[in-house]
Formats: C-alpha cells, sequence, structure tokens
C-alpha cells in the first residue's frame, strides 16, 4: 500500500479488530505508528468476549454479522481496498466473514495469533477476489 494523497482522509485505510478477553489497547498504540506512516487506522471493538462464548456457535455468528454491518457501511463502496490487522478471535472474525461474504475484501492481511483452521480453504476465497 502506498500513500496516496495530502488529506488524512485520501490516505490507505488499515482495519484493526483484537481479539477475545481484551478491549485491544494494543490498537490504540498502533494508531500513532500508522498515522505517521500516512495511513487512516479504524480501531473496530466487539467488547469484552468471554472464553466461554467461544464454544456457543450463535455467539462467534453475532460477531461475524457485526464485522460484515460494519465492513458493509464504510468500505463496501470505498475507492481503494482496506487492509486489515486482526488478532486472534478478530482473525476468525474477518476469515469467516470473507468466507460467507465475497464482498469483503482486503489489500492486505496481517493474521496474529490466529485461530484460523489449518483447512482454512484460502486457495477458494483468495479465487473468488
Amino acid at each position: 500500500m502506498e500513500r496516496r494523497g495530502d488529506k488524512p482522509s485520501e490516505w490507505p485505510v488499515v482495519i484493526t479488530i483484537h481479539g477475545i478477553r481484551t478491549t485491544g489497547d494494543w490498537q490504540r498504540e498502533l494508531t500513532d505508528v500508522l498515522t505517521q506512516h500516512g495511513f487512516r487506522h479504524v480501531p473496530l471493538g466487539f467488547g469484552f468476549f468471554k472464553a466461554v462464548s467461544l464454544l456457543m456457535p450463535w455467539s462467534r455468528a453475532r460477531k461475524v454479522e457485526w464485522f460484515r454491518r460494519i465492513y458493509s457501511d464504510k468500505f463496501a463502496d470505498a475507492e481503494r481496498l482496506p487492509s486489515v490487522v486482526a488478532h486472534s478471535f478478530g482473525s476468525y472474525i474477518v476469515t469467516k466473514a470473507m468466507l460467507k461474504y465475497d464482498d469483503i475484501r482486503f489489500d492486505k492481511m496481517i493474521l496474529c495469533g490466529s485461530i484460523v483452521g489449518r483447512k482454512y480453504p484460502w486457495s477458494t476465497v483468495l479465487a473468488q477476489r
């Protein structure tokens, strides 16, 4: 991603999404670094998510839908695709949303502490895009 434009509204967007049992303090720390390098940071937080909630499919599905709504509202019509940095359960949310919805796309992805299964169909998802 290269910086294009002098106005922050023209800078490439980096979405971040945290994991479970946290409120994403690392996201606040990342804002300054990204801004200094010409990126617009959009930290997303879904609140504190208990580990036991991972066992409930409907609870996980609600977070995927939450992400889909935000992506559709803010980025569906964007000129350039956003990039994403996701940690732990955030990586699950992002990759499940990509698998379920063809319109969720990213320029670059960084998945930290990823809980995405080894059998995730990357080739299928990437071929659709």
